[in-house]
């Protein structure tokens, strides 16, 4: 289907490498990056008009993918023509994902082993990452002061450096060396940033790194022994120093909630947000309050004494869906649920796949979606152009191999 342009490569792979590499903690890189790589597709578009035909039938064929990623952009605007107001910023933030159908046609020009290249930078992205969470916090007491989100991508790099052991066999020892200690920093950045919501998804992280090693993964005796050892390590996990305070923290904020003694818990504050984001859903199902207005919306609900002051302080929801149901309504849920759920199955179909290299993306593709599904419970991800760009970015480049890589395999047929 493709006509991979050599030439197309080099760029291509350097831009997005530093992307992985440095643009997390290096944060005036992200949009340098972002908008050098859509220049690149512009212009390979203008001068070479002939292949505008592939880029026709990549959004065709494409299409519920092309749909779910420019979803949140429209529901933006729909929710702007409710209120016949107008904001060009509330664009911003949501164009990263609308532009994913320019980015997915350059990387299919990309030859899959060329895209393999990029886990060196994943491997240095999260290295870098933890030492910069590590030194950042090496002089402070108690919980680590760290932007979450930083930390829940440095661990999804930790777990693609792991899992894409599985894109070349055999594998150099000094290679595979570094994607373990790679995938060891993700861990630890984990451990260290004792976020509960990243906790969470270490287990089905652990999960899709072992279905890319064993294709009978679905037989129930291994799946049983599967959750087993999942149980056993989450038990051992559980009885560390941190773990244990943090989930006897989780359980005396509970308390203090539940028992009306101090609802401004970091427990207690969710709980208000997510109250009183449902009780605004409810006011303005269909459109939501607007992006603009969420501030408006909590002090309002802080002067009605549904929540308090602190509370209605928060800058977000903490919660992905309830966010987008709020500000932007019944097309906000629907948006969010595009964005998690179609991406993801087209990674779960190739998640069986015979090549062990397809079904290595496909985990990362899994790891990617269901990541930000789980963070997605107590944040908001795609509140940040960062998270936004590493979303799409790295759908793009993961399907891209998938596809490429098939073809590949068909031509050596």
């Amino acid at each position: 289907m493709m006509n991979k342009q050599s030439y197309l490569a080099w760029p291509t792979l350097l831009i997005t490498s530093t992307f992985f590499a440095l643009a997390i903690v290096a944060g005036k890189l992200v949009n340098i990056c972002f908008y050098l790589l859509v220049l690149l597709a512009l212009l390979s578009l203008l001068v070479r008009r002939h292949v505008w035909v592939d880029f026709n039938a990549v959004c065709q064929r494409y299409w519920p993918l092309q749909l779910a990623m420019f979803s949140t952009l429209l529901a933006v605007l729909i929710n702007q023509l409710s209120a016949d107001h107008f904001s060009a910023r509330l664009f911003d933030i949501p164009s990263y994902l609308a532009l994913f159908a320019l980015l997915f046609w350059f990387f299919l020009q990309v030859p899959a082993e060329k895209l393999t290249w990029i886990k060196w930078s994943w491997m240095v992205g999260v290295l870098y990452c933890t030492s910069q969470i590590v030194v950042l916090n090496k002089d402070l007491e108690g919980r680590p002061q760290i932007t979450v989100w930083s930390t829940e991508l440095a661990v999804l790099m930790g777990m693609f450096a792991l899992i894409s052991i599985g894109w070349k066999k055999p594998i150099s020892k000094f290679v595979l060396i570094g994607q373990l200690m790679a995938g060891a920093c993700g861990l630890y950045a984990a451990y260290f940033s004792e976020s509960r919501g990243i906790w969470m998804a270490l287990p089905v992280f652990m999960f899709l790194l072992y279905s890319v090693f064993d294709t009978q993964w679905l037989s129930a005796k291994k799946l049983l022994t599967l959750i087993i050892f999942t149980m056993l390590i989450s038990m051992a996990f559980c009885t560390t120093d941190v773990a244990s305070r943090r989930i006897s923290e989780a359980r005396e904020d509970i308390h203090q909630y539940t028992e009306n003694i101090n609802p401004d818990t970091s427990i207690g504050v969710r709980l208000q947000i997510w109250r009183g984001s449902w009780l605004l859903f409810k006011e303005h199902p269909l459109f939501g309050v607007g992006r603009a207005h969420y501030e408006d919306a909590m002090n309002e609900l802080a002067n009605k004494k549904i929540i308090t002051p602190l509370a209605a302080s928060m800058p977000h929801s903490h919660n992905e869906v309830l966010y987008n149901m709020m500000t932007l309504g019944i097309f906000g849920l629907a948006a969010i649920l595009l964005t998690y759920l179609v991406p993801a199955c087209y990674f779960i179909r190739e998640l069986r796949h015979a090549d062990r290299a397809i079904r290595a993306s496909a985990a990362m593709g899994l790891c990617l979606c269901l990541g930000y599904i789980i963070f997605g419970l107590v944040d908001v991800m795609f509140m940040y152009k960062t998270t936004d760009v590493f979303y799409s970015l790295t759908l793009a480049l993961l399907l891209s191999h998938i596809i490429n890589r098939k073809q590949q395999l068909a031509t050596a047929a």
